[in-house]
């Protein structure tokens, strides 16, 4: 950064080594010093060309050994905000029980939903700040967080509101998405579109009038919602103004992501059985692949994705926890 050292400096870092992340590469600076005014990077350089007394302009000196200055880590893909806990379904995988059998046995979202149901506000938060905390310490100072596990308005604006609240209480920015339609539950079992309908009529409104989201997801999946009840989703998100998100085909190839593209959202997430006509498109609207290997090893799964393609097409790659409290 060529600009001059400014005379009034909160906090030096110097002795470091530092990855700017400057046109779109990593460029490093080897034995480099970091200034901090207020909010704001206010000099970066080699800690040889500070000024001479630029000591007398900080209010402390941070000498950090020769480690390393990192950007920030970005975590575009979380379910963090949840009740309950399914530790017993790690015992399941191992024996060779499917994730999709879990689902089928009240397990899996299910028992997820039925546990925020009943948590109060105040225990979901102190739950969800411990993870927090711990993605704090890993480096991620952006982080995304998604509803989902309500299936009711209640409770997912119950969810939504407390990652408002996390929001506030954390000094790390989160985005909030509304994911109403993750599964159907069971007060919905045999009509689908009954509950596509609630989430379209009723909760988006809601969710849009609270200001409490910013995108909205689905799980498009044959465990989840056809492409055609995905659609209804998203052509109401977009009509009250929300980004858009997807699940897409992680267990199988449903053309989600070809749909998520001609809507233009942000991004389409795990695509381990994405097809060659699905990632144009995504490359057409400049959608972006975000990759959640946890989920992928945690379920065992075989089928990679087409990570060459994205190369060849110049698809932007994404790689998030997915955190939450089965899968990853």
């Amino acid at each position: 950064m060529q600009n001059l050292l400014p005379e009034k400096i909160d906090t030096l870092f110097i002795n470091c080594n530092l990855a700017t992340m400057a046109d779109n590469a990593l460029s490093i600076i080897k034995n480099g010093a970091l200034a901090v005014t207020g909010e704001i990077i206010s000099w970066v350089g080699k800690e040889k060309n500070l000024p001479d007394n630029f000591e007398i302009r900080c209010k402390k000196i941070l000498d950090c050994k020769n480690e390393w200055i990192l950007p920030g880590f970005v975590d575009c893909h979380t379910h963090l905000v949840y009740g309950g806990s399914r530790s017993n379904e790690f015992e399941m995988r191992l024996k060779g029980i499917s994730y999709e059998e879990i689902s089928k046995k009240g397990g899996g979202i299910f028992s997820t939903v039925h546990a925020s149901r009943n948590a109060s506000k105040e225990s979901l938060f102190t739950s969800a700040s411990k993870r927090v905390k711990t993605l704090l310490k890993q480096g991620i100072t952006t982080l995304e967080i998604k509803s989902g596990y309500g299936l009711n308005l209640e409770t997912e604006l119950k969810i939504l509101e407390v990652i408002k609240q996390l929001d506030k209480k954390f000094p790390l920015h989160i985005e909030a998405t509304f994911l109403g339609a993750h599964a159907l539950p069971k007060e919905f079992k045999g009509n689908p579109d009954g509950y596509i309908d609630l989430v379209t009529q009723t909760m988006l409104p809601e969710v849009k009038n609270q200001g409490i989201a910013t995108a909205v997801d689905v799980f498009c999946e044959n465990i989840g919602f056809s492409l055609n009840q995905t659609r209804k989703v998203f052509q109401k998100a977009k009509e009250v103004g929300f980004n858009i998100k997807l699940h897409a085909e992680q267990l199988s190839d449903s053309n989600g992501a070809g749909l998520a593209s001609e809507f233009n959202a942000l991004s389409c997430d795990h695509l381990e059985y994405l097809s060659l006509s699905g990632a144009k498109k995504m490359a057409q609207h400049n959608v972006i692949a975000v990759l959640l290997p946890g989920a992928f090893y945690y379920l065992k799964e075989t089928r990679k994705p087409p990570v060459d393609i994205f190369r060849k097409l110049k698809i932007p790659m994404a790689v998030s926890t997915d955190l939450n409290p089965g899968t990853s």
